[in-house]
């Protein structure tokens, strides 16, 4: 699968990830300190040179806008060469919510979601649509009383299930299980996490459905001002490297 796409997938994750946590500002939602006001994110392939990881090939990047209250209100993927591939708009109403996203490949819109809150500001239910205004997806979500996204439905049209997604956490809120599993019930596949003090990420493990580990990947990271990292390699199973992420950040 091409690096762009797994990008876009991955943006997608995260995008759907902020909208069913509400309640807690784009900041919080990824880890980070300070009023920051934009992140642009440069990711290379990994090249192992003596004892030291140097950067290879550019496979994208991304930018996030923030506005003065922890928002986000755009972000962007770009394509190795540097043209745009993908980006997205958010509105929130005067309580800082999210209640509409847009989304856009090559220009041209690709869906609009809308969103309906509980009395906490929780996101339980994402009605997706295609650019023609017919649904495309309906997702519903569960929450617990410290308002953490423990379970996600996903429908069709016809309101049949495709998939479903369980969560749980540790005592910092940060995710340390997700469980997927597919129309019948039957589990698809499970990942686990951990996490270092600053509640970055440093092992995610990836299960097959009778449990066993299918892979391991690891991060490592430096930190620059308000330890907000600035670079993240990411390992193998095999502790070998094979991404770079490098970040610049923008401070209102």
């Amino acid at each position: 699968m091409p690096k762009t796409i797994i990008l876009f997938l991955s943006f997608l994750l995260f995008a759907f990830h902020n909208f069913e946590k509400n309640t807690k500002n784009d900041w919080v939602l990824q880890n980070l300190r300070g009023k920051v006001k934009s992140i642009s994110e440069n990711e290379y392939n990994a090249v192992q040179n003596a004892h030291k990881v140097k950067k290879g090939a550019s496979t994208g990047s991304e930018r996030y806008v923030f506005n003065e209250i922890g928002n986000m209100i755009e972000q962007s993927i770009y394509n190795p060469d540097g043209t745009l591939f993908s980006n997205f708009t958010c509105t929130y109403d005067g309580n800082g919510n999210k209640i509409e996203q847009n989304r856009y490949t090559n220009g041209i819109l690709f869906r609009r979601s809308t969103f309906t809150l509980d009395n906490n500001g929780n996101c339980t239910e994402e009605t997706m649509y295609k650019p023609d205004g017919k649904l495309f997806r309906k997702f519903i979500y569960k929450y617990d009383d410290k308002g953490n996204k423990i379970e996600k439905n996903a429908y069709k049209p016809d309101g049949s299930i495709t998939e479903k997604f369980t969560y749980k956490y540790d005592n910092n809120s940060n995710e340390i299980e997700e469980n997927r599993f597919i129309a019948d019930g039957s589990i698809a596949d499970k990942s686990t996490f951990k996490y270092d003090d600053n509640s970055n990420k440093t092992e995610e493990n990836k299960h097959n459905p009778n449990g066993s580990i299918a892979y391991t990947s690891t991060f490592k990271y430096e930190y620059g001002k308000n330890i907000n990292w600035i670079k993240r390699i990411e390992f193998d199973q095999y502790k070998k490297p094979i991404v770079v992420v490098e970040r610049e950040i923008e401070y209102f």
